[in-house]
């Protein structure tokens, strides 16, 4: 039992932990270093970027002008093609009837 005890007291002696001081404390600052910067490009950089985007994308809609005329063309046009003709039922030929040829 002492002898466990003894193995992990040794692990985690002071004398180890200062001999590593060095190792532990750049890591420590290189793992912040690099948290820092994802969290300040997620968090600012991109926003900046996409908020630039945007204000390009509305300079140029707005030099864009709608020609109304044809739109409501387009949108007639679309709406009569989407409304079948009518079809006069008495004027079909019956395909069941001979066919006799008229000479």
């Amino acid at each position: 039992m002492n002898l466990k005890i003894n193995k992990i007291k040794s692990i985690f002696s002071l004398s180890q932990l200062l001999k590593y001081n060095r190792v532990i404390t750049l890591l420590t600052a290189a793992v912040i270093l690099i948290s820092v910067s994802v969290f300040l490009y997620y968090c600012f950089y991109k926003i900046l970027a996409q908020s630039e985007e945007i204000t390009v994308l509305k300079e140029q809609m707005i030099s864009v002008k709608v020609d109304t005329e044809l739109y409501n063309q387009v949108l007639a046009n679309i709406e009569n093609k989407k409304t079948p003709p009518e079809i006069n039922l008495k004027e079909l030929k019956n395909p069941f009837l001979p066919y006799t040829s008229s000479n």
